[in-house]
């Protein structure tokens, strides 16, 4: 029989035991959270993590984690905040660098790769170094071009064989061929780390651009493998250049005639490509039931066809994408089609102009 002392010890360490495990646990915080609901959570012990695992920082989401991150400052609590980021460009968007603290520890998600705060500084200073020959005064076209340049000539196409099937061991392979933390560092880079790269550099000098990925067929229909490309939405008066475009910085790393740059969307219509997202949404036209479309577009996480379309537009063109998030149902399809039917007549331009 255990003594009464004996038994309130053992209860005394089972509640602590609890109260700790409590603590370790991650808490994801929903897209409608409210600041005091989860300071309250904080405050009672309940967890000392806080994950981020949004596919969309929106103006309003921005602006409730940033009073958030003031509110955890007030408060001094250690806390790890642990943002998946969609975007690189999503770092600066959350203002993260005006809420570092002693009690706030930061680790943040990009493409399946884990970074420490300190590592995500210096993956930063590494995509700056790409941007010494750009000037304020350039146009939107004229920055494009220069960074499309020096990615496409970055390093030759490699990739390393994975031999080993553990998903961990392949994302922690230092001669990874795709991933941010790796690439600058290795001989080593494919289709998706040339296309993610263009993707970063222009968003980091106010081009709205987003890596996209789809099969790839010969012409008897067989599959040869998965392929990625960039999504720009380009505008500029200087040269008469307004439209969404597909680049392929992979495909042009040998070619200086650009026959990859700037394509239209139409481009991705060839046999040899399988549809995805990018391709169906964004290449539509008058003749074209915006309904059949959107049946067609693949959701996840459990998402609806309209948040899959309010994060395709998001990628692309931030603005676009709020406008459409405070619309009710009707309204949006009208503000959608409108949108798609503008974005889906490209002007002619000469490159040489």
């Amino acid at each position: 029989m255990v003594s009464n002392d004996l038994s309130s010890l053992i209860s005394q360490i089972k509640s602590e035991t609890e109260t700790e495990k409590s603590k370790n646990k991650a808490y994801f915080v929903p897209i409608n959270f409210k600041v005091e609901e989860i300071m309250k959570i904080i405050n009672e012990n309940s967890t000392n993590e806080l994950v981020f695992d949004w596919h969309i920082y929106s103006d309003e989401g921005t602006k409730k984690i940033k009073e958030l991150l003031k509110s955890l400052l007030r408060n001094g609590k250690p806390i790890k905040i642990d943002l998946r980021l969609n975007k690189i460009i999503d770092f600066e968007l959350l203002g993260i660098q005006e809420y570092v603290n002693n009690n706030i520890d930061f680790s943040f998600s990009f493409e399946l790769q884990g970074y420490t705060y300190e590592e995500f500084l210096q993956l930063q200073k590494k995509l700056v170094a790409f941007l010494d020959d750009i000037e304020p005064s350039m146009s939107p076209y004229e920055k494009y071009m220069i960074i499309y340049n020096k990615v496409r000539n970055f390093k030759p196409y490699a990739v390393v064989d994975n031999d080993n099937r553990d998903l961990a061991s392949i994302i922690n392979n230092k001669q990874q061929s795709c991933n941010f933390k790796y690439i600058f560092d290795n001989d080593y880079i494919d289709c998706l780390g040339y296309s993610l790269l263009l993707e970063t550099l222009l968003n980091k000098v106010g081009i709205e651009a987003s890596a996209f990925g789809f099969d790839v067929f010969d012409g008897k229909g067989n599959l040869l493998g998965g392929h990625s490309r960039t999504l720009i939405n380009l505008s500029d008066d200087k040269y008469d250049i307004n439209g969404l475009f597909v680049s392929d910085p992979t495909w042009d790393k040998d070619d200086n005639n650009l026959k990859w740059s700037l394509l239209p969307v139409s481009s991705m219509r060839e046999n040899i490509y399988g549809d995805c997202n990018e391709s169906l949404l964004f290449d539509f036209e008058h003749d074209k039931e915006l309904d059949n479309v959107i049946s067609h577009l693949k959701t996840q996480h459990n998402e609806t066809t309209r948040d899959t379309i309010i994060e395709l537009i998001n990628r692309i063109d931030r603005a676009e994408s709020e406008k459409l998030l405070l619309l009710n149902d009707d309204d949006f399809m009208e503000e959608l089609e409108k949108y798609l039917h503008e974005k889906s007549n490209i002007i002619e331009y000469d490159k040489n102009k």
